[in-house]
């Protein structure tokens, strides 16, 4: 797994520290319909629902209080900015079934669930007695998102029951950390699972998944959290966030233990033990430095149904249920044929089934409105370049996908993918190759680790003819995760041996010239020279004078100590080649200032003198001249 970024981790310990799919039946969603939900919008939060006003107001006001804490307390997990957060309440557990996380075909049996998405994060609660505390343990999952989006799901889940439990007092206080009783009678009853397996637990797991045992996981990763936190008066405080990387980093549960926690499994175990055992346990006080700010003048609206529908189409596809969402965005264009949100998200699901003249008809509506988003713009330029593997794209094409991910860039600046898809496109531009570095550089920065970034950047080094460094990562890629991934790498590789063959002895390296200092002349601007043939030789140089007579004709010039006399019966007998963008003529009695040229002849080699037939003369740009004088011709 990839390493975590150390300022990411410093973020998850400023979080810690402070308290020192497919199978499920879609009938009910695709059949019911989705008139008289209402909704009201936030500073942070956008809250809809089948449920009456006061419902979702309770709702929108105790999580802008709770989403003012947290960003008063860790003020770097810029939860102000990035994807918005929608949250959905259902009036009952039975509404909620068709939307629950799904395991092994079955609806699992949570109370509430959070899903990401790259646009919009959703959260989904029921209305009930335990609406709130499921809704704060829903956001800190946003929160932990923001800044670490694979996160061990005991680290996730026993951080979002530990501020779960999130109160406010009368003197701007926030208090945290509060026992949940039904944890520790859990605990006592079942008895505690052995610290490798809690560790071990991920989404696809039974204790994850399961029933009753999904219980002992939540209430045992509570405990752990809870333990680390306030355990021996905040002993492992600052150390939980070490302790979580060590095991993303691959990490053995020893050695996350001996270095930073130093202690060991058995150890930790016993004192878990222990801990679940005591009486009583420890909370804290947290004074805020701001006073929260009540929230007021918001009152519901209704929503239209096709927005819902959109919504619900939304949150099913990023749950990966393409059946399902397939059917809540029909539902959605049935009901509103315009609706934009629900053109982008058909869109999407239909160019990941690799459907993509239906999926681009849809984000054509979806992106002439004026609430596209960075994605809609993303994936319509992603559906026009994928039109490459049948034609070449047209002048027009190309232009549509530029201006789409310019767009996107412009929506979403800390998104990598428009930064990334742009390089590709530009890649293929010679005259552009300099601006695709860029971009991919910043893709880099955004996602260090992302294997299709760092091969479009081996592409850019190729078409720089920067083979060296190109083939550098590409054999690093001919290991990667991704197999299309390792295929390109490879074949990559074999088209920098095919290059290299091609232009062997023709740079301008080998023909013996060099950038003049301070030239900002592009890499790919150098020419390719004439390839010599048996018997010829190449000297660089400085031509200065073409002398003719009735017989012959003779180039004159310099190559570093030695004086040139080239001669040719005629000047039509000499290959001439402008590699220049400047006019250059060739006559009988012509002289030349600072021209630099590149001979090939054949004739003996000598020391003093560069003599013999004239084959060939090559001009190339004026960045280029001799390695062993100045820029200027001699005199």
């Amino acid at each position: 797994m990839a390493r975590i970024k150390l300022a990411r981790l410093r973020l998850l310990a400023a979080f810690a520290v402070l308290c020192c799919q497919a199978g499920v039946d879609t009938r009910a969603a695709s059949e019911a319909r989705r008139a008289g939900w209402l909704g009201l919008r936030t500073p942070h939060f956008w809250v809809i629902g089948s449920v009456p006003t006061d419902d979702l107001l309770i709702v929108a006001s105790r999580l802008e209080r709770f989403h003012q804490t947290l960003s008063l307390l860790f003020p770097r997990l810029g939860l102000d900015a990035g994807a918005s957060t929608t949250v959905v309440v259902f009036p009952s557990h039975e509404a909620y079934e068709p939307f629950k996380p799904t395991y092994k075909g079955a609806a699992t049996s949570v109370r509430g669930h959070f899903v990401a998405g790259p646009v919009a994060n959703y959260i989904l609660v029921t209305a009930d007695a335990e609406t709130l505390r499921v809704a704060y343990h829903e956001y800190v999952h946003v929160a932990i998102h923001r800044v670490l989006a694979s996160a061990p799901a005991w680290f996730d889940e026993g951080l979002a029951e530990f501020y779960s439990t999130f109160e406010m007092t009368f003197d701007n206080r926030v208090r945290l950390g509060s026992v949940l009783p039904e944890h520790v009678l859990q605990l006592r009853e079942r008895g505690l699972m052995p610290l490798a397996t809690l560790i071990a637990v991920d989404r696809d797991s039974a204790l994850y998944n399961e029933g009753d045992k999904s219980s002992v996981f939540y209430a045992q990763s509570w405990l752990f959290v809870h333990y680390l936190l306030l355990g021996q008066h905040g002993k492992f405080a600052g150390q939980l966030a070490a302790f979580a990387g060590q095991l993303i980093d691959g990490a053995s549960l020893r050695e996350a233990c001996a270095r930073a926690l130093n202690s060991t499994p058995e150890r930790l175990e016993e004192e878990l033990r222990s801990y679940a055992s005591q009486d009583s346990f420890l909370r804290q006080l947290v004074p805020l430095s701001t006073a929260l700010t009540p929230l007021s003048g918001v009152s519901s609206s209704v929503v239209a149904e096709a927005d819902v529908h959109a919504t619900l189409g939304d949150i099913l596809l990023n749950m990966s249920r393409p059946d399902a969402a397939a059917a809540e965005l029909k539902a959605a264009l049935a009901a509103d044929g315009q609706s934009p949100s629900a053109h982008a998200s058909l869109g999407l699901l239909l160019m990941a089934q690799g459907r993509n003249d239906e999926a681009r008809a849809h984000l054509e509506r979806a992106i002439a409105s004026p609430a596209a988003t960075w994605l809609t713009y993303f994936s319509f330029a992603t559906v026009l370049m994928d039109s490459r593997s049948q034609a070449p794209l047209s002048q027009t094409a190309t232009t549509a996908v530029e201006g789409a991910l310019r767009r996107a860039i412009e929506l979403n600046p800390a998104a990598p993918e428009p930064y990334g898809q742009l390089a590709r496109l530009l890649s293929q531009d010679l005259v552009r190759l300099q601006e695709a570095r860029q971009l991919i550089r910043h893709a880099l920065v955004l996602a260090p680790t992302e294997e299709q970034y760092i091969l479009v950047d081996a592409v850019i080094r190729i078409n720089s003819r920067e083979y060296a460094a190109a083939r550098t990562s590409l054999t690093r890629l001919t290991r990667a995760r991704d197999s299309d991934v390792r295929k390109e790498a490879m074949d990559l590789v074999a088209e920098i041996d095919r290059r290299l063959a091609e232009t062997a002895g023709r740079t301008a390296e080998d023909a013996g010239l060099r950038l003049r200092d301070g030239s900002s002349v592009l890499p790919d601007r150098i020419p390719l020279f004439r390839r010599l043939l048996p018997g010829e030789q190449r000297a660089a140089g400085w031509l200065t004078a073409l002398q003719c007579s009735e017989n012959s004709v003779a180039f004159l010039g310099r190559a570093g100590s030695r004086a040139v006399r080239l001669e040719a019966r005629r000047i039509t007998d000499v290959a001439l080649v402008n590699h220049s963008d400047a006019h250059l003529s060739v006559r009988c009695g012509q002289k030349f200032v600072n021209t630099v040229a590149v001979f090939t002849y054949t004739g003996p080699e000598r020391p003093d003198v560069v003599t013999g037939t004239a084959i060939a003369l090559e001009f190339p740009p004026a960045d280029y001249v001799p390695p062993d004088v100045s820029s200027r011709q001699p005199q």
